[in-house]
């Protein structure tokens, strides 16, 4: 499980390696040794082969890491060229000044700023003077825009890598991306690698950051996380909230899902409990019931209203089929209660409609649950619409011997906004802040939906690096429930089974695009093709 860091939880790991006796000149040079020979093995794989290596390199310790990578290409035998973007008389860091003057005195090319933007300038179209231009200018400790020669470098460098389709590397993070959050600044720099120093940072897999991230490579120069603790005082700026954040890999979602034992039957693969679809909307049920089936639930019940009947039977006879009027809330409620006592898992939302029925349905699941459940869609609708009455508060009212039962809410940005009360636009420039504070304030796990959903109890919260844009199509987050539905029935905690649900689904998106694009696949062929995505897994 790898844990993704804020540059305030970098700063503080470097510090206490320090203090623990590794002196900081070592640090750099371990950085910068490992940016030399990523670089190589970059250029060893790219076409080109004439011309120098450009480092663009500012005046704090991230600029210290691009000259000393700059003299130790030289002493390989690679062509490197400093390109300052301080003069005489700035102030620079300890560390940077000392490098600076340290690959003055070995003999390292330094060439001028105005003469880099003028090379560019003058050679767009022309043979390349420069094989890769390495972008050392700012690292993860950007707080404002780009400005001056800073951004007229950071420009000139993108315009002259993409005329000639060169390499273009950031060493530790590209310079405009915000580290804690991956905003971009108007001046960023557009990195085809970028080689991160110990640590994957936020900044690189939140958009837009990611956007211009490009390939990431984690180089580890061992630095310890031990100085983070679970929950440790560390804050970013702008979230304001303690909460380590972490990714999954493959191998962590090998350990974590459920076995399958040999001898289990049906009932000890999860009975999963639908509340979905309503006239004209059966698909919503559909999608999430084939995709609780896909992922490995023994029984499926749809609960639905009784126009879905015959599409829902021809589409997925595998599931058992329970129904009700529209039109009759107090019967639907007392089916409701006789289908939920069977139930090792509730979904509640897809397709449902916002009807006084609806409505009626989604209060007595709030109510009367004893099992893990997950709210999505129209159910997330409606509690925002009852904002005032509090009915995520409502759990265990009706069956206070079980104990509260956990509630999974997979809000998209649009049904975070309303459940939360603020814009969009303010949800997505703190998503995780966001998710976790009101997962926190409310004791339910949450998946904030987005390219980079977060998956967060308000203690923890994970950052899914799996997905495509295939999944930004109607019924991908039907498919989700059923997944997170399954998981959470056959024993996972409801922030491992949200996260796990995050991974796999991704997963089974990036299986489906790899043979038809992005642009075609279906939320059924995305649910279908978990198959091959578990059965991967599964091979331990």
């Amino acid at each position: 499980m790898y844990r993704i860091l804020t540059s305030a939880e970098m700063f503080l790991c470097d510090r206490t390696e320090i203090e623990n006796g590794t002196p900081s000149r070592i640090l750099m040079h371990r950085a910068a040794r490992a940016c030399a020979d990523a670089i190589q093995r970059i250029l060893t794989a790219s076409p080109g082969t004439d011309g120098t290596v450009a480092i663009l390199c500012g005046s704090g310790n991230n600029g210290g890491d691009g000259i000393l990578c700059a003299r130790l290409l030289c002493e390989d035998g690679i062509p490197a060229v400093i390109v300052p973007a301080f003069s005489d008389g700035d102030r620079l860091s300890a560390e940077c000044a000392f490098r600076f003057d340290e690959a003055r005195g070995a003999g390292v090319p330094v060439l001028a700023p105005e003469e880099f933007l003028a090379h560019t300038a003058e050679n767009t179209a022309a043979p390349t003077q420069y094989r890769m231009i390495v972008d050392a200018l700012f690292g993860i400790g950007l707080t404002r825009e780009p400005e001056g020669r800073y951004a007229d470098l950071i420009d000139a460098a993108n315009r002259y890598a993409a005329a000639h389709r060169i390499p273009a590397v950031a060493v530790d993070i590209a310079s405009g991306i915000f580290a804690d959050t991956g905003a971009v600044s108007t001046h960023t720099y557009h990195a085809s690698h970028t080689l991160a120093i110990n640590n994957a940072k936020r900044g690189h897999l939140l958009y837009p950051g990611a956007s211009y991230t490009g390939y990431l490579t984690i180089l580890d120069i061992g630095i310890p996380t031990a100085a983070l603790s679970e929950g440790d005082g560390t804050r970013s700026v702008t979230e304001g909230i303690s909460l380590p954040v972490y990714m999954l890999t493959d191998d962590d979602v090998r350990a974590l899902l459920p076995a399958r034992r040999p001898d289990s039957n049906k009932g000890t693969n999860g009975r999963i409990f639908i509340a979905a679809g309503s006239k004209n909307m059966c698909g919503a049920a559909y999608l999430s019931a084939r995709a609780a089936y896909r992922s490995g639930a023994g029984l499926v019940e749809l609960f639905t209203c009784e126009d879905n009947r015959i599409p829902l039977q021809t589409l997925l006879p595998e599931a058992i089929l329970t129904t009700y009027s529209q039109d009759d809330p107090a019967s639907a409620c007392d089916r409701l209660r006789a289908s939920l006592s069977r139930a090792d898992a509730v979904v509640i939302g897809p397709g449902l409609g916002m009807s006084d029925t609806a409505a009626a349905l989604v209060k007595t699941v709030l109510a009367e649950t004893t099992v893990p459940t997950v709210l999505d869609a129209d159910a997330l609708n409606i509690i925002a619409a009852h904002a005032e009455e509090h009915w995520l508060g409502l759990r265990g009212n009706g069956s206070a011997e079980h104990g509260s039962p956990s509630l999974i809410l997979t809000p998209h940005p649009g049904e975070l906004s309303r459940l939360t009360g603020m814009p969009i636009g303010d949800c997505l420039a703190d998503l995780i802040g966001t998710a976790s504070r009101f997962a926190q304030t409310h004791a339910v796990t949450v998946n904030a939906k987005d390219t980079r959903s977060i998956i967060t109890d308000g203690r923890r919260a994970f950052l899914n690096p799996t997905g495509t844009s295939a999944l930004a199509k109607g019924g991908s987050g039907d498919v989700l429930t059923g997944i997170t539905a399954t998981l959470a029935a056959q024993g996972c905690s409801a922030l491992t089974a949200a996260a796990l649900a995050a991974y796999l689904h991704g997963r089974a998106a990036e299986v489906v695009s790899a043979q038809m694009g992005t642009r075609s696949p279906l939320a059924s062929e995305i649910a279908d093709a978990l198959g091959a995505v578990l059965a991967e897994l599964d091979h331990r």
